[in-house]
């Protein structure tokens, strides 16, 4: 068969495809964004054009000269509607283009869009929406549960009625997609709730008063290795706690003198808009002493992370009213409360990996991963993923679901 030009060697409408990929920056309902957070997202308008352009045929390869620019320009005005955000389920748009990818296929089969580093998944689901088949690979099991979510889940659940429960109370008739939606806005909330409930007892317990806690901010320390010095470092690398309009705050250094019994340095929280931030302790060469400058590399941390000498301090902790945030500066006090509320969980004593990608906390003296975080963060994780796990069981357990939709929305959660 003799090859023809696709149309994405001859000409593009780039602006369309450009100020179409610009504006999804800016959707937040509907977008695979909302699924899961993911690195170097491909635009779905541009994933969806790229695809059709190098599909189709150009009409210089079967047309003459002034006849193939008129069909250029009318493919042209198919791709500027095909990248708009409504055409995502504009079913005389998506098949207006299935039917331009078939007839540059002569009758043949429609190729197979392979992506072997899938990502989120965008590329294998646009290409579904084109009418082709798709396989996606990542070895990253978080991309591979969010593809799955994205690509595969719809076909197996577009049509069936909910499972989750007193649905029958509410409505009777379900299409499309509307039913799993429900179940998942459902369940979703119920997973939320509980697990905001589990987590908030640790806060609760910790601190009196009307308002607790709902964040504790800590941070690793060192030894400064000055000996007439006598203080504990606290590794920041900014002093920034919040930079929103609301809730503009950062930490200050109060107090370069400690005591005899009490080596941390104290910090104040400053809010407002009036100053800024001081330069932090940590830089791209290690850490500084703030009370004596003494530097310490990154080599002399290493050596006192493996030594056991590297610990870690409270400096703030966060109340909440309605969508207000507060900051307060912590004390010692405040942290042996923090960690009283630990409970009997236990911290994972799994080993992290001897190397992995961009994961060097091991040359730190950090062997498991109950080292990586004080134990409240551990106690707080365990009793979240009890709550996750427990909607999860709630919905496997419904006991007249439709076939694979029992799997489908504990997945998505």
């Amino acid at each position: 068969m003799t090859y023809k030009k696709k149309l994405i060697e001859v000409a593009l409408p780039l602006t369309a495809i450009n100020r179409a990929s610009a504006a999804e920056k800016f959707i937040h309902v509907g977008t695979t964004s909302n699924l899961h957070a993911w690195r170097a997202r491909r635009p779905l308008a541009a994933c969806r054009a790229v695809k059709f352009v190098s599909l189709v045929d150009d009409p210089g390869e079967y047309l003459l000269e002034e006849a193939a620019a008129v069909k250029r320009a009318e493919l042209f005005r198919l791709i500027e509607r095909l990248v708009e955000w409504q055409s995502n389920d504009d079913e005389s748009v998506l098949e207006a283009a299935r039917n331009e990818i078939r007839r540059s296929c002569q009758g043949l089969d429609l190729p197979t869009v392979v992506d072997p580093f899938c990502g989120s998944g965008t590329i294998p689901l646009e290409a579904l929406r084109l009418g082709l088949d798709a396989i996606g690979n990542d070895v990253n099991p978080i991309a591979v549960v969010t593809s799955k979510a994205l690509v595969e889940v719809p076909h197996v659940v577009s049509g069936h009625q909910p499972i989750a429960p007193k649905t029958g109370q509410l409505r009777t008739t379900f299409v499309g997609f509307e039913g799993f939606r429900f179940d998942l806005s459902y369940y979703s909330n119920l997973l939320a709730k509980r697990a905001r409930g589990a987590v908030s007892v640790l806060h609760e317990r910790s601190y009196a008063g009307s308002i607790a806690s709902t964040a504790w901010l800590w941070c690793r320390t060192a030894e400064c290795p000055n000996p007439g010095c006598n203080v504990t470092i606290p590794l920041h690398s900014s002093f920034w706690l919040s930079k929103t309009r609301k809730s503009r705050a950062f930490l200050r250094i109060r107090d370069l003198a400690p005591s005899d019994d009490d080596k941390r340095i104290a910090f104040d929280v400053v809010t407002g808009d009036a100053e800024m931030a001081e330069t932090p302790i940590l830089n791209d060469t290690g850490a500084v002493c703030p009370r004596c400058s003494t530097p310490v590399p990154f080599a002399s941390l290493r050596d006192q992370g493996r030594a056991g000498k590297i610990g870690f301090q409270m400096n703030a902790y966060v109340t909440k009213e309605g969508s207000s945030m507060t900051f307060h500066a912590a004390t010692a006090e405040d942290e042996m409360r923090a960690l009283s509320a630990e409970s009997s969980t236990g911290a994972p004593e799994t080993r992290l990996p001897d190397a992995a990608l961009g994961f060097r906390v091991q040359n730190y003296g950090l062997q498991f991963h109950r080292d990586r975080r004080g134990g409240d963060a551990h106690d707080a994780g365990a009793r979240a993923g009890r709550a996750v796990a427990g909607v999860v069981r709630t919905s496997r357990d419904v006991s007249d679901h439709p076939p694979g939709v029992d799997r489908d929305v504990p997945g998505c959660l």
